[in-house]
């Protein structure tokens, strides 16, 4: 009964040895990356209270690269928020891009209403001028 799971595995033969090394090995970095994640948190969590919102945010986000560039797969959950984050920030692009071009646009339409209305009428264009003054006027009025 002494015998751990592993080593009834391995009796049974439904592991091999160096599986059995393998896990262990894991187990270790698991339990060093726990230790120095708490320790960081800590750390972080005391410069966070006196950092603004915005910095707060930059910490984690140095953070989860640190993590990411450890050269583990990322998990689907970080694979996710990796996906919405870009998601958000092509829609924010997308949007300051639309924003641009219509400003463009209404400048564009501006500097044509104002080049129409300060250009010199040609000739052709010009309307006939009235004389309000003048008999024939008077007459067709009455």
């Amino acid at each position: 009964m002494s015998n751990s799971l592993s080593d009834q595995l391995l009796k049974a033969g439904l592991v091999t040895q160096s599986q059995i090394d393998q896990s262990e090995e894991n187990k270790q970095q698991q339990k060093a990356r726990a230790k120095a994640r708490s320790k960081n948190h800590k750390a972080d969590k005391h410069k966070n209270s006196n950092a603004s919102g915005r910095n707060a945010t930059s910490a984690k986000s140095s953070t989860f690269a640190a993590k990411k560039s450890s050269g583990k797969e990322a998990s689907d959950l970080a694979k996710f928020y990796q996906q919405r984050n870009q998601l958000e920030r092509e829609e924010r692009e997308k949007e300051e891009r639309l924003k641009r071009e219509a400003a463009a646009r209404r400048k564009k339409t501006r500097k044509q209403r104002l080049s129409t209305f300060m250009s010199p009428r040609s000739s052709s264009k010009t309307l006939p001028t009235v004389n309000c003054l003048s008999p024939s006027w008077m007459a067709n009025a009455a």
